[in-house]
């Protein structure tokens, strides 16, 4: 038996491919929880695939590709273990990959549980297994690893348990105690419950405490007390037992059978402990433990409740249900209610009309509503309506009948099936009025009266479409069923709505205020006084003979003579309507034409402000739907005898005979060019016509028969229902995307499967953000693992082949791996700053000269900064020699002993670079030895060659010199009114020296280059050490000058322009040339590296500013040169293409037209 998940059918039509599925949350199995760290995660089945759910958001984080068998029962082990039970055999998941069988039972797996490292498993047919998950053949300690391997490969073992349960004993629930170590509890179906062991495979005991009364045990949930347990029985019982004495603690009763039950866990159960129970009606009771009673009940789903469970340490309850939907109610009111926290819904029935809202008209480009274009409207036969967002499922929900809950409430009905509208039988919506008001309206089955709906408020609306004359209380008096609306539409304007009914005729009403506003024909409408005298005198239900023609039934048979009628061309203004229901309505764009087409196989044209009838075709079948495209005044209708016909709105001609279909059609819809037209049938197929040749030029079959089916305004996706299932498929046109060739007609169908859910979390199971999930066309390929290789240097661990990669390819490994440019974070007024400098430097020039700053106190020296006067502290050495002489110690041994202790005295190259006299750097002019004192310059004289370093080392200490010291008092005071730093001139040389350089240093834009040109040359220089080393070294060699960008990114456009200027002074400056064939190379790296893209062009236009005119008169530069232009050339290019692109992708998702 394989073990392999089952490969789709086939990965794409010509046309189309699986993109994701909508609406399917859960097929009703009970979802199992696993609690990862600080997070929760929800596993749950839909059919033959399983996908897992991040209890923060509910959002999908993973999903599996599907098993060739339904899913019978889920299990979790460890972070990222699933073993799912799928017909009669156990299939172990590692994420995404398949790890094979573990094992067959004779019957289908029932129940799935792990107890520390041993999965038990159990059959429908009392056959108990268990496997070693830890230490089986084929695996390691940490649990199954590899993808996807065949039938028992490397997996399948022999279990360590294999027992048959008694006789007679069919297993209907299992459970693990915490503390009972390698015992599980069997509950049957005869109300029976026993304990096993499921290492020896022996039973242990038999409660005798329960007392089931011939109930079957529907579930047993363990309690947080130890030996405590709770068992549900299916005739509602709920039985708290003892399991170490078998005794019987607490019994509750509810109204219907226990399907699931859960203890509250978090701190407020301390004084509130509640036991959950739900049952078959959807309705949650929640017990007190302490008070042995009732607390409170609440209706959770519109169905079964197949799984409650309450997060650990938290306060909320999680259920789902077969309702295909999850909840989360959180228990945070005061008297201990719950409310709903956050939930995910779909049908819980199949759909069977389905439609993308939106057809790109003004109002929907005007307000920049496109992303509407990817909403799916969609009703189905449980009464719900509904809309879904093709790419974000947390946009999707429910159509509120707000109204209607309100009645079910007031009448204390805990279910408001009964008070839903009935089934929709279809609609129609414009978004041209959907600010003003409502911009939806659907017809139901078996009633007369349309509803609308506002988008916007995702509601119904407060008007009723329906005739005065008919009776109000349908309840009283059932409404005659020639009334009951069959068909509807909106108008281009979005100012009327189109009902049809089955009696033949089509009213007219107003969206705004839901009054009438005619019919067709006029004589389907009493008059005004008519009505009033109709409702004052004639009792509800006598509506059959408002009208002389009347809804008698009679009417129906006449339709061949109808048909007859009009092909032997009797005047229009005299036929009276349909002979049967009106199975479609449309109207063009200016509000010139209505078409109608029934059942009688009449297309009838209609003035539509006259409201008389201008002509009909006979189409010789009956018609079952009509679509209309205003752009281009094309009908198509489909026909009982499977064909479609196509007329010509203006000609009122046959245009198009479209066959193929071998049954019944379900639905069609035009694309939004009008070019195709996609048609659906109970034949189990889609086909694709295109029109102007009238071909086939898709065929796709699937394993469900088509219900519905509508292409998204944009055309980039097809949505389509299928009989039996609850959810939606979506299928993308590959058109869009890649070269399409339709030269030959399809003569078989491409035979489809459904596509999986879209997972909406990629991070969520990962350790890092930098690491995302991958699924490409026809493969399940979401194990994130396999771009770990590849992003690793994202996440911080690099991996083996990070290395190899980044040296295959050294200019794209920068950007991302590939040709792509990034642009740097910096603001567009930045850059823009240095490309209008001169202009900036012109209009900031200023108009008077500066004034002199207000003098601060005599005993602090005032700097400027920011145009305020700010005070300059000294040094703490200076204060602590100042401090010294007052106790009768020299200068030198106080700041010695301040050095000493560390008391902040700074290191010699952490010293601050602050000019001499404290004006900054904005007052200063590089000469900082120009204070009124002259101190800078007469120790800079005095220093020599040998006793230099003491000098340095005493002016850090801030003692001065001893002909400082030996100054007059006047000298003394100025020095302790000012900071004294070392001198900045002797720190430029130093510095300057270390990179080889013998004079002063021009700025620290030079410093860089030359250091960055000396650790390029030390990196080539260096043999060989570690990894680590090596790895330094190489990124060091390919961004040399790393430190230059990083530094020039810190200053102001000015300061970088000055720093600029200052690399040299002309031609004569050998030095300078130098530095600017250092800058060229620079440049030129960055280029290469393609990053901060607009930034480095603002870099290269100030540096040809200033040195173009220097590299043209220069050989070597000149040279040098070259290759900075051909790559400025191979950039510009780079960057024209990737903008184009942008912009046409832009265009694109914006539906421009050109």
């Amino acid at each position: 038996m394989s073990s392999k998940p089952a490969a789709a059918t086939t990965t794409a039509s010509r046309l189309f491919y699986p993109f994701r599925a909508l609406g399917a949350v859960t097929d009703g199995l009970p979802f199992v929880l696993n609690r990862r760290g600080d997070e929760c995660f929800l596993a749950v089945s839909i059919d033959r695939a399983f996908q897992i759910y991040r209890c923060d958001h509910l959002r999908v984080v993973l999903v599996s590709p599907p098993m060739s068998k339904k899913i019978t029962c889920l299990e979790s082990w460890g972070n990222e273990h699933t073993f799912v039970g799928s017909g009669r055999e156990v299939l172990g998941w590692r994420r995404l990959s398949c790890t094979g069988s573990l094992g067959s039972h004779p019957g289908t797996v029932r129940f799935l549980l792990c107890v520390g490292n041993t999965l038990v498993s159990l059959c429908e047919e009392g056959r108990l297994k268990a496997w070693d998950l830890k230490h089986r053949p084929g695996g390691k300690s940490k649990g199954p690893r590899g993808g996807p391997q065949g039938e028992g490969e490397g997996v399948a073992g022999k279990p360590t348990c294999d027992a048959a349960l008694e006789g007679g004993f069919v297993p209907t629930a299992l459970a693990h105690p915490p503390t009972y170590l390698n015992k599980v509890v069997v509950g049957s179906e005869g109300g029976a419950l026993q304990l096993w062991n499921v290492r020896t495979g022996r039973r242990v005991h038999s409660f005798q405490s329960l007392d089931p009364k011939g109930a079957a045990v529907s579930c047993i949930e363990p309690s947080p007390a130890l030996d405590v347990a709770a068992v549900g029985l299916s005739d509602g019982r709920v039985q708290v037992l003892n399991l170490r004495t078998d005794e019987l603690l607490i019994s509750f009763k509810q109204e219907v059978g226990v399907t699931s039950l859960s203890f509250r866990t978090d701190s407020a159960a301390a004084e509130l402990p509640l036991l959950a129970s739900a049952g078959g009606d959807g309705r949650v009771c929640l017990w007190d433990l302490k008070e042995r009673r009732l607390h409170h009940t609440m209706g959770a789903h519109e169905g079964g409740i197949s799984k409650l469970q309450f997060l650990p340490r938290e306060p909320v309850l999680v259920s789902s249900g077969t309702d295909n939907c999850i909840k989360m109610w959180v228990f945070d009111s005061p008297d201990g209610t719950a409310r709903l926290l956050r939930s995910r819904e779909g049908h819980r029935a199949p759909p069977r009309a389905v439609r993308y809202y939106g057809n790109t008209t003004l109002a929907t480009m005007g307000e920049g509503a496109d992303a509407t274009a990817l909403c799916v409207l969609s009703a189905g036969t449980d009464r719900s309506f509904r809309v879904f967002h093709t790419v974000r499922d947390c946009l999707s929900q429910e159509l509120s009948q707000k109204p209607l809950v309100k009645v079910a409430t007031r009448h204390r009905v805990t279910t408001q099936d009964d008070f839903k509208l009935r089934p929709v039988l279809c609609f129609a919506a414009s978004e041209t009025r959907a600010r003003d008001w409502c911009n939806i309206i659907t017809c139901h089955e078996e009633d007369s009266n349309a509803y609308v709906w506002s988008y916007a408020k995702r509601a119904v609306g407060t008007h009723v479409l329906r005739q005065k004359h008919w009776p109000g209380n349908a309840m009283m008096h059932p409404p005659d069923p020639n009334t009951f609306a069959t068909s509807v539409a909106i108008s281009g304007c979005g100012n009327y709505g189109l009902v049809g009914t089955r009696g033949g005729h089509v009213f007219r009403y107003n969206m705004q205020s839901g009054q009438p506003r005619g019919s067709y024909p006029q004589s389907a409408t009493p008059s005004a006084k008519a009505v009033k005298a109709l409702t004052n005198v004639m009792k509800p239900g006598s509506i059959a003979k408002i009208t002389s023609d009347g809804f008698s039934s009679k009417r129906i048979a006449a339709t061949e003579a109808a048909a007859a009628k009009v092909r032997a061309g009797a005047k229009a203004g005299s036929w009276r309507g349909h002979r049967g229901a009106v199975s479609g309505v449309g109207v063009d764009a200016v509000n010139k034409t209505m078409v109608s087409a029934g059942v009688d196989g009449l297309l009838v044209f209609w003035a539509f402000k006259e409201k008389r009838a201008d002509g009909a075709v006979a189409v010789g079948s009956g018609v079952s739907q009509l679509e209309l495209v205003r752009d281009t005044e094309l009908v198509a209708l489909a026909c009982d005898d499977m064909v479609v016909r196509l007329y010509d709105l203006a000609t009122r001609k046959l245009v198009r005979r479209l066959e193929g279909h071998t049954n019944h059609l379900t639905d069609m819809c035009f694309t939004p060019d009008a070019r195709r037209l996609v048609t659906s049938s109970m034949d189990h197929t889609v086909r694709i016509w295109d029109l102007p040749t009238g071909r086939t030029v898709d065929w796709m079959s699937f394993k469900k028969a088509v219900t519905g089916v509508t292409v998204s305004p944009t055309g980039e996706f097809m949505c389509t229902s299928h009989h039996g299932r609850v959810g939606l498929s979506v299928w993308a046109d590959q058109s869009f995307f890649q070269p399409v060739y339709l030269d030959k007609i399809p003569t078989v169908p491409f035979k489809m499967d459904e596509p999986a859910p879209l997972v909406e979390d990629s991070t969520a199971l990962e350790g890092g953000p930098g690491q995302s999930t991958t699924a490409l066309h026809g493969e399940y390929r979401q194990d994130k693992r396999a771009l770990r290789g590849a992003r690793a240097s994202l996440g911080g661990d690099r991996g083996e082949g990070w290395q190899a990669e980044a040296d295959a390819d050294p200019e794209g490994a920068e950007a991302g791996g590939t040709k792509a440019i990034t642009l740097s974070s910096l603001p567009r007024g930045y850059w823009t700053t240095l490309f209008n400098l001169e202009v900036v430097k012109a209009r900031n020039r200023p108009i008077e000269p500066p004034k002199k700053p207000e003098a601060a106190p005599f005993f602090l020296t005032t700097v400027h900064k920011g145009g305020e006067v700010a005070p300059s502290f000294p040094e703490i050495g200076t204060l602590a020699a100042a401090a010294a002489v007052g106790e009768g110690k020299s200068r030198v041994a106080g700041a010695e002993e301040a050095v000493s202790r560390g008391d902040g005295v700074e290191d010699e190259e952490d010293v601050p670079d602050l000019p001499s006299g404290g004006g900054g750097d904005a007052w200063s002019d590089d000469d900082d030895d120009t204070d009124g004192n002259g101190e800078g310059a007469a120790a800079a004289a005095a220093a020599s060659a040998e006793g230099g370093a003491e000098v340095g080392r005493k002016r850090k200490l801030g003692v001065g010199t001893e002909e400082e010291r030996s100054s007059p008092p006047a000298a003394a005071g100025a020095d302790a009114r000012a900071v004294a730093p070392k001198s900045k001139i002797l720190k430029q040389i130093k510095s300057s020296a270390r990179f080889g350089g013998g004079g002063p240093s021009r700025c620290k834009l030079a410093d860089l280059l030359l250091e960055g040109e000396q650790g390029s040359r030390a990196a080539d220089g260096m043999d060989e050490e570690d990894d680590e080393e090596e790895e330094e070294r190489g990124c060091q060699k390919k961004h040399p000058f790393g430190a230059v960008m990083t530094y020039l990114k810190t200053l102001a456009p000015p300061m970088v322009d000055v720093e600029m200027s200052l690399l040299c002074q002309g031609d004569w400056d050998e030095d300078g040339v130098h530095l600017v064939a250092l800058a060229v190379q620079f440049l030129l790296g960055e280029l290469r590296s393609k990053r901060n893209f607009e930034v480095v062009q603002a870099y290269l236009h100030r540096f040809l500013k200033h040195y173009a005119d220097l590299i043209m008169t220069t050989p070597d530069l000149r040279e040098a040169s070259k290759a900075l232009r051909d790559e400025q050339e191979d950039s510009s290019k780079r960057i024209k293409q990737l903008v184009q692109h942008s912009l046409c992708l832009v265009g694109y998702l914006s539906n421009l037209q050109s």
